[in-house]
């Protein structure tokens, strides 16, 4: 035989050699402590959960949202041990990976692995094969107490008064009160607030309505984690139903309305409304209480008074003139305002009218939903302003949802290394900063082609969102002749104009390192504002976190002027706001990011 054939024959001989399965990766194991803030005192019986981060969208350098939002298909099972007379825990046997450290324990605030202060996030620990992690450190704040008794003007005590503990955070747009705890009155008007982590916040008694089977109030758990959003207090709480005489129609849920005769025949009426400590009905006028840590404020006493409401009364039409059934209507208010309202009414079965009583003078708008025809849902959005007066004869004019026609072009050719072309996610978001939780009137589309239609429920001013490839960033967004990124997205009625979607290769990326005092930071919040004239296009923020290293990445960036922030701890979003942001414009650091231009920065740290 010759040497080629021998040299084949070997080849052949080593390829049915069959092969060895890679052997396991040695596990790894995590040890640590649990303490009380302050004092360093061991906690016994905390239960400690460790949780597998399987998200390949963030890591512990970009994650730029709080661990507990992740898709849960992200995450492998919790793994949930409780500490020791010591206040000492242990895992073993865990699969090399990227885990997550949340500690929870009746009477303190929940925390998670490197969180600074109660507005911090937690952050990953990576273990490595074989690795044998030890001395981790979580400390935890005991909560505060809030105590006091609710009355009406003539000292009377209010029993089942929804007592709300309630914060003011912020938002891309502006700040809004949010609900961290409600509890109801006892028999003598008495309430505990309990367990609050430390903070500022407005306390509020609103009076049940006696007539009400329940007052239901979808809030988060008190044990919840620090990383639940909690929900706004002005959301749709539950329908109002008489137990006698059926729907009474358009009540806020929580109102008790009565009526008084005036010596000139007129009747006005008043209601028992939300009043915040020590007496206000508006919370810009209301004192807060400021919570410590273990601390138990007491005589923390709300005298609720009525106000004036009034009535709206109208009627549904569809845009075609055909009947519109199986009506609801929900009252939204035009602005976040912190003491506003929402209701949630049925249409009188009887006839096309309806009427909401007990409405706040204000900004609203009335929000529609029906049927038209057999499984033809229609949707009406009409503005109003309640005065000193009943509001009669409102029109809401239906129509049935409708479509836009979208295109998506890029600037350029972007890298792909997938077989399939890049996919794009756009959604759709009508700017109503009132609209409860839990109505969704936002569309979203996944675009895989350049051109896709998505569905409108209503005609309405839209926030547009677009998830780009990696490395890319969207250029541009018109719409007729509004330029969406700058405006937002107006959309009237059915067009045939077309959102022209423009994406950008050219991203920039920026990195770099925060310190103090020459000493790396661990989880600092970073920041990446735009220059003063285009804060308003709120894309254009972007935050991360540090790492272990004070290492921070940020990518896709828009080219463009920024100021750079790094805070030891910050409010989430605080840096939205223009006050909040203007206190600390001499501390940023300009960065000028340019088109695929790669940016390194040192920073210092704003301490707490």
């Amino acid at each position: 035989m010759n040497i080629p054939g021998i040299a084949l024959l070997l080849l052949l001989a080593q390829n049915s050699v069959p092969q060895q399965p890679a052997a396991p990766a040695a596990p790894a194991s995590l040890e640590g402590v649990v303490a009380k803030a302050v004092t360093g005192e061991s906690l016994s019986k905390v239960t400690v959960t460790l949780t597998e981060v399987r998200s390949t969208t963030a890591s512990a350098v970009d994650l730029s949202f709080p661990i507990a939002s992740l898709n849960p298909r992200n995450t492998g099972p919790p793994q949930v041990v409780t500490t020791t007379s010591d206040g000492r825990f242990l895992f073993e046997n865990l699969k090399p990976g990227t885990y997550s450290l949340k500690a929870m324990l009746g009477g303190y605030s929940p925390t998670e692995y490197g969180q600074r202060g109660p507005n911090g996030r937690g952050m990953n620990i990576t273990l490595k094969p074989g690795q044998k992690l030890q001395g981790v450190s979580l400390t935890m704040t005991p909560g505060g107490t809030i105590t006091g008794r609710a009355a009406d003007t003539n000292g009377e005590p209010l029993s089942r008064a929804l007592i709300q503990a309630q914060k003011l955070v912020y938002q891309e747009r502006g700040r809004s009160l949010v609900t961290v705890q409600a509890v109801y009155t006892d028999d003598r008007g008495d309430y505990r607030l309990f367990w609050l982590p430390a903070g500022q916040y407005f306390i509020s008694a609103t009076p049940s309505d006696d007539r009400m089977r329940t007052m239901t109030a979808m809030l988060p758990s008190v044990n919840g984690s620090t990383t639940t959003a909690p929900l706004t207090s002005n959301m749709v709480l539950s329908a109002v139903r008489d137990l006698g005489t059926g729907p009474i129609y358009g009540i806020p849920t929580g109102l008790k309305v009565n009526g008084q005769n005036l010596a000139n025949g007129d009747v006005i009426e008043e209601a028992a409304v939300q009043v915040f400590y020590p007496a206000a009905t508006d919370q810009s006028t209301a004192t807060p209480v400021e919570v410590r840590p273990g601390v138990i404020i007491s005589g923390i006493d709300i005298t609720t008074k009525p106000a004036r409401v009034y009535r709206i009364r109208g009627r549904i039409i569809s845009v075609t003139g055909r009947p519109v059934s199986a009506v609801e209507i929900v009252l939204v208010p035009r602005i976040s305002q912190v003491d506003a309202q929402s209701a949630r009414a049925p249409q009188a079965p009887s006839s096309s009218g309806f009427e909401i009583a007990g409405v706040l003078p204000g900004s609203y708008y009335l929000l529609a939903t029906g049927t038209e025809g057999p499984g033809m849902t229609v949707v009406g959005l009409s503005p109003i302003d309640v005065q000193a007066a009943n509001l009669d004869n409102v029109t809401i004019t239906a129509s049935p949802p409708f479509t836009i026609r979208g295109h998506i072009s890029t600037a350029g050719t972007i890298s792909n290394t997938a077989t399939a072309p890049p996919s794009y996610a756009v959604r759709l978001d009508p700017r109503l900063p009132g609209l409860p939780n839990v109505l969704t009137l936002g569309s979203n589309v996944t675009v895989r082609q350049n051109d896709f239609v998505i569905p409108i429920a209503v005609s309405a001013d839209y926030r547009v969102t677009i998830g780009t490839p990696p490395n890319t960033y969207v250029q541009s967004i018109r719409f007729g002749g509004q330029d969406v990124l700058r405006d937002g997205l107006h959309i009237d009625s059915f067009t045939s104009e077309t959102v022209e979607i423009v994406v950008s290769p050219n991203s920039g990326r920026l990195e770099g390192n925060v310190s103090l005092d020459r000493q790396k930071f661990a989880n600092a919040t970073v920041a990446l504002v735009p220059s003063s004239s285009l804060r308003q296009q709120t894309n254009l923020f972007k935050n991360t976190q540090t790492n272990a290293e004070g290492h921070f990445i940020f990518e896709s960036i828009p080219p463009g002027s920024y100021k750079l922030f790094a805070w030891e701890d910050v409010e989430p979003l605080a840096w939205f706001d223009e006050e909040f942001i203007r206190n600390f414009e001499n501390r940023g650091t300009e960065i000028l990011i340019r088109e695929s231009a790669k940016e390194s920065v040192e920073i210092t740290l704003i301490p707490r």
